[in-house]
Protein backbone atom coordinates (compact mmCIF):
# COMPACT_ATOMS: atom_id res chain seq x y z
CA UNK A 1 0.00 0.00 0.00
CA UNK A 2 2.86 2.40 0.68
CA UNK A 3 3.79 2.78 -3.01
CA UNK A 4 0.19 3.69 -3.90
CA UNK A 5 0.00 6.14 -1.00
CA UNK A 6 3.27 7.78 -2.05
CA UNK A 7 2.07 8.15 -5.63
CA UNK A 8 -1.29 9.58 -4.58
CA UNK A 9 0.42 11.93 -2.15
CA UNK A 10 2.28 13.43 -5.10
CA UNK A 11 -0.92 13.55 -7.17
CA UNK A 12 -3.13 15.14 -4.48
CA UNK A 13 -0.91 17.99 -3.35
CA UNK A 14 -3.63 19.58 -1.23
CA UNK A 15 -4.19 16.43 0.81
CA UNK A 16 -2.06 15.77 3.88
CA UNK A 17 -1.18 12.12 4.33
CA UNK A 18 -0.19 10.76 7.71
CA UNK A 19 1.06 7.20 7.69
CA UNK A 20 1.19 5.75 11.16
CA UNK A 21 2.02 2.33 12.50
CA UNK A 22 -0.52 2.02 15.30
CA UNK A 23 1.43 -0.84 16.87
CA UNK A 24 4.14 1.45 18.22
CA UNK A 25 3.94 3.61 21.34
CA UNK A 26 4.34 6.93 19.50
CA UNK A 27 1.16 6.49 17.46
CA UNK A 28 -1.03 4.21 19.56
CA UNK A 29 -3.11 7.20 20.72
CA UNK A 30 -3.80 8.06 17.07
CA UNK A 31 -5.21 4.56 16.65
CA UNK A 32 -7.45 5.08 19.65
CA UNK A 33 -8.60 8.51 18.46
CA UNK A 34 -9.85 7.09 15.16
CA UNK A 35 -10.96 3.71 16.56
CA UNK A 36 -8.63 1.81 14.24
CA UNK A 37 -9.14 -1.94 14.50
CA UNK A 38 -7.70 -3.25 11.24
CA UNK A 39 -4.69 -2.61 9.06
CA UNK A 40 -4.74 -0.93 6.66
CA UNK A 41 -7.33 1.59 7.81
CA UNK A 42 -7.70 4.86 5.95
CA UNK A 43 -9.29 7.92 7.50
CA UNK A 44 -10.15 10.96 5.40
CA UNK A 45 -11.24 14.10 7.21
CA UNK A 46 -13.13 16.34 4.84
CA UNK A 47 -13.29 20.14 4.83
CA UNK A 48 -16.29 20.00 7.16
CA UNK A 49 -14.45 17.86 9.71
CA UNK A 50 -16.39 14.67 8.91
CA UNK A 51 -14.47 11.41 9.02
CA UNK A 52 -14.65 8.92 6.16
CA UNK A 53 -13.19 5.46 6.84
CA UNK A 54 -12.07 2.69 4.51
CA UNK A 55 -10.72 -0.57 5.87
CA UNK A 56 -8.69 -3.20 4.09
CA UNK A 57 -6.32 -3.41 1.22
CA UNK A 58 -7.35 -1.62 -1.95
CA UNK A 59 -5.90 -0.80 -5.30
CA UNK A 60 -4.46 2.60 -6.10
CA UNK A 61 -7.60 3.37 -8.12
CA UNK A 62 -9.88 2.41 -5.23
CA UNK A 63 -7.87 4.59 -2.87
CA UNK A 64 -8.03 7.46 -5.40
CA UNK A 65 -11.85 7.13 -5.56
CA UNK A 66 -12.02 7.14 -1.75
CA UNK A 67 -10.05 10.39 -1.67
CA UNK A 68 -12.09 12.04 -4.40
CA UNK A 69 -15.38 11.11 -2.67
CA UNK A 70 -14.08 12.57 0.59
CA UNK A 71 -13.13 15.83 -1.13
CA UNK A 72 -16.53 16.29 -2.79
CA UNK A 73 -18.54 19.22 -1.38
Amino acid sequence: MYPAVRELKAEFGRVTFIVADIRVDETIELGRRFNLRAIPHFVMIDANGREHHAVGSMSKEELRRFLVRGMAP
